[in-house]
């Protein structure tokens, strides 16, 4: 029984830290929206291998 509840606790901490990333990147990406509505632009791909927000220019 005990090792059913430690089962349950850690599958509950893997759906929160998933939705939870989930989250943060839904943010992002509504703030990269708000951002190329705001300025009057879209985002380009750079091509760089950064791998973040620098491969992008709003242009």
């Amino acid at each position: 029984m005990k090792t059913k509840n430690i089962i349950v606790v850690v599958v509950l901490i893997v759906i929160v830290a998933a939705l939870l990333g989930v989250i943060v990147n839904l943010k992002k990406a509504y703030d990269l929206r708000d951002y190329a509505i705001t300025h009057n632009c879209t985002w380009t791909y750079q091509g760089t291998a950064y791998g973040d927000d620098r491969d992008y220019v709003c242009k």
